[in-house]
């Protein structure tokens, strides 16, 4: 399976779950499939240059974990997750970080490769997560 195709998968899966027309769908994949080879890029260019040894991925795991437990899900229509929607994705999230962990630990040769997606994964929570609590301040303080 190539990128192409594995983002095509992706993105009708994802129809699925939330209906999009023909060309956003067309666009979606574009730009995940655009993403993907970034990722990888980096991903494989960061091991040439770049050693995570366990300890750093232990760290990486536990920052992770408190990214999880802290920020995660993060959606303009938050509302709309009962508690046990947000408690699911927060346990999948936990499970998936697991599994990533044990392949990383096992298989050092794709180390980056696991690794760097969720380092940047966890660099966008940050952000996002402060952007909305200001934004939340922003609407208390002007009602």
């Amino acid at each position: 399976m190539n990128i192409s195709e594995l983002s095509s998968a992706i993105c009708q899966r994802l129809n699925h779950i939330n209906q999009k027309t023909p060309e956003e769908n067309v666009i979606i994949e574009y730009g995940m499939t655009l993403s993907m080879l970034f990722i990888w890029g980096l991903s494989l260019t960061a091991s040439q240059y770049v050693t995570i040894g366990i300890p750093a991925l232990v760290c990486i795991f536990i920052i992770g974990i408190a990214a999880v437990l802290l920020w995660v899900p993060q959606s303009i229509n938050i509302g709309y997750f009962t508690s046990e929607d947000i408690a699911r994705k927060k346990v999948y999230s936990f499970l998936f970080l697991c599994c990533s962990l044990i392949v990383a630990v096992l298989f050092g040769s794709i180390r980056m490769l696991i690794v760097s997606p969720i380092i940047l994964e966890i660099l966008t929570l940050i952000p996002n997560h402060n952007s909305l609590e200001r934004s939340g301040k922003n609407e208390e303080t002007t009602c």
